[in-house]
C-alpha cells in the first residue's frame, strides 16, 4: 500500500514539475541514513526513498539548523553528485511558544511525583528511542545514587522503537516511582509544569537535527548540561554545559560536578540563550523562500 503511494506522488511530481512547479523541501536531518542503526528496517527504506524523491524533484532544500544543512550538503554531493548550484541548501531556526502555566488539575497530577523539594530535579524530554542516551542517563544516575547522591531523574516522552530492553529496564527498576520517573504522555501545560519544576535538563542525545528542549528550558531558565555535538553547540553556544563519552562514568561525573556549579551559581545562564518565537521562525522560513525566488 505505502509503495503503492508513494509511486503516485512521484508521478504527481513529475506531473507539476513539467508544468513548472518548484519544490522546496524542508529537511530535519540526516539521521536514519548517517546512522541507521537507530532506526527501524521500514524507517530506513522509506527515508531512502525519499532522499531519491528530493535529489529528482527538489528545487531547494531547507534544513532547520546549519548543522543539518551542512550534513545535507555533504550528503548529497557524495551520493548524487548534486552541489549547491544544482539544489541549493539553506537554514532556518525552530522557534518555541509557551504560554502560561499548568492549570491547577494538571499541576496536581504531575506535582504528586515532582514535589518542589532540595532534592534536585533533572529533566529529560524526548521520544524514548536509541539515539536520545537514556540508557546512559540511566546508568550514570545509578552509579550516582550508589555514591549517596540524592537525585531525581524524570523522563518526558513516549515509547519509540527498538527499546524492548530500555523499557523493560525502566518498569522494572527498583527506583520507578520514587527517584526514577517516566512520564510516557503529558500535555504542554503538564510539560511547562515539569520544566518550572526541574532543577536542570540534561540532553544526552547522541544526534538531533536541532534540539527543542534546548529552546524550552531557556524560556524557563532551567540550567541545561547536554552532549557535545555539533548542533548543540549551533543552538546553545557556551550558554550551557557540556559533556563527552558514552559511559555511565562519563556521564555521571560531568552530572555530579554540574549539580555543584547550580548550587554555587556558577552554571551557564541558559537565559543568556537566543532563541526565536514560533512566529519568528515563519518569518525566517518566508525570507528563505522569498530568496529562492529573486
Amino acid at each position: 500500500m505505502a509503495s503503492r503511494i508513494l509511486s503516485r506522488r512521484k508521478r504527481d511530481l513529475a506531473l507539476w514539475q513539467k508544468q513548472g512547479v518548484c519544490f522546496v523541501f524542508i529537511v530535519y536531518d540526516l539521521l536514519p541514513a548517517l546512522h541507521p542503526d537507530w532506526f527501524t528496517q521500514r524507517a530506513r527504506k522509506a527515508f531512502a526513498q525519499w532522499l531519491t524523491t528530493l535529489a529528482i524533484h527538489a528545487t531547494a532544500l531547507l534544513c532547520i539548523s546549519n548543522s543539518a544543512a551542512d550534513e545535507t550538503r555533504n550528503w548529497f554531493l557524495t551520493h548524487y553528485k548534486l552541489d549547491s548550484a544544482d539544489l541549493p541548501i539553506s537554514w532556518f531556526h525552530l522557534g518555541a511558544d509557551f504560554e502560561g502555566g499548568a492549570t491547577q488539575n494538571e499541576a496536581s497530577a504531575t506535582n504528586n511525583c515532582v514535589a518542589t523539594t532540595v532534592q534536585p530535579t533533572l529533566l529529560m524530554v524526548g521520544t524514548v528511542e536509541p539515539r536520545k542516551g537514556y540508557e546512559q542517563a540511566i546508568a550514570a544516575m545509578e552509579l550516582l545514587w550508589s555514591q549517596g547522591n540524592d537525585v531525581k531523574l524524570v523522563i518526558v516522552g513516549k515509547r519509540g522503537w527498538n527499546v524492548d530492553d530500555l523499557v523493560a529496564r525502566i518498569e522494572r527498576h527498583p527506583e520507578l516511582n520514587n527517584r526514577l520517573l517516566w512520564f510516557p504522555d503529558t500535555t504542554d501545560q503538564q510539560l511547562i509544569n515539569l520544566y518550572q519544576q526541574a532543577t536542570g535538563v540534561v540532553m544526552a542525545s547522541n544526534g538531533e537535527g536541532f534540539g527543542l528542549p534546548l529552546i524550552e528550558a531557556a524560556k524557563f531558565g532551567v540550567p541545561v548540561l547536554a552532549r557535545d555535538i555539533k548542533v548543540f553547540r549551533e543552538i546553545a553556544g557556551d550558554n550551557v554545559s557540556y559533556f563527552s563519552g558514552t559511559t555511565a562514568s562519563n556521564l555521571a561525573a560531568p552530572l555530579q560536578s554540574w549539580l555543584l556549579e547550580m548550587i554555587a551559581g556558577k552554571a551557564p545562564d541558559i537565559r543568556e540563550l537566543h532563541w526565536l518565537t514560533w512566529a519568528e521562525s515563519a518569518t525566517h522560513l518566508k525570507r528563505k523562500l522569498v530568496s529562492l525566488r529573486a
